[in-house]
């Protein structure tokens, strides 16, 4: 690994993912296994109303959003559409991007209304 990812991934242990700070994160069950997770309220509000990343305002799908290291996440990267489940419910992957060894997820209730 390079200095520089090295240094991010430090980053993110030490800031974001630290559970003695118990500041950022939450424990939460995703398709079965614990995992320290980011929600982020306020970033889906964002997206919804179209204020990032040209979200069309009124479109955009989601009903969390959360961040979780790669390394946590393991296994095989989540597939926009497929099905996950959180915390024992079962929700569908509307956006997901990954960047700099941390997964963003976006999840929306699978409860029939939208498709």
């Amino acid at each position: 690994m390079s200095a520089f990812k090295e240094q991010i991934e430090n980053d993110l242990n030490a800031a974001f993912f630290n559970p003695e700070l118990d500041e950022f994160i939450s424990r939460h069950n995703i398709n079965g296994k614990d995992m320290i997770i980011v929600l982020d309220e306020d970033e889906l509000i964002k997206r919804r109303i179209g204020k990032v990343n040209d979200y069309a305002a009124g479109v955009y799908e989601g009903d969390l959003l959360f961040y979780v290291r790669e390394a946590v996440y393991g296994g095989k990267r989540p597939d926009i559409g497929e099905h996950m489940k959180y915390d024992g419910v079962i929700h569908r992957v509307t956006d997901f991007q990954s960047d700099m060894g941390m997964f963003t997820i976006v999840l929306a209730k699978n409860d029939g209304r939208r498709r």
